[in-house]
């Protein structure tokens, strides 16, 4: 629901990659994914596979390093910019929080 009212676009109408599950696109041509989108893109979706999935996505772009970057490329997540970027790891604490549980969605969540 969210993320129509902010893009107009309904979650299951969102551009996959051919690398990645959720897009996180930088911009529509770019071959960087950012970690705050594909955050953000799994928080707003009402999709729960898709939800879940995306903690696992985001962990396997880490390159190893245990933190988030501002972007990493598509093919090679060990190609990416800042070492580590507090913001896209706060991004993913609250998509962790979200996950089990424990986020905001129910403060923003429509009820019927």
């Amino acid at each position: 629901m969210l993320r129509r009212q902010v893009t107009g676009t309904p979650a299951s109408d969102c551009s996959r990659t051919r690398s990645l599950p959720l897009s996180g696109t930088v911009t529509p041509t770019s071959r960087t994914r950012g970690p705050i989108a594909l955050a953000v893109q799994g928080l707003t979706s009402n999709d729960t596979t898709e939800r879940s999935g995306a903690p696992t996505t985001l962990l396997s772009t880490d390159a190893g390093t245990g933190q988030m970057h501002e972007s990493f490329h598509k093919d090679d997540p060990g190609r990416f910019t800042r070492p580590w970027f507090s913001w896209a790891n706060a991004m993913y604490a609250e998509l962790a929080l979200d996950t089990v549980g424990l986020g905001t969605r129910p403060l923003w969540q429509a009820t019927p």
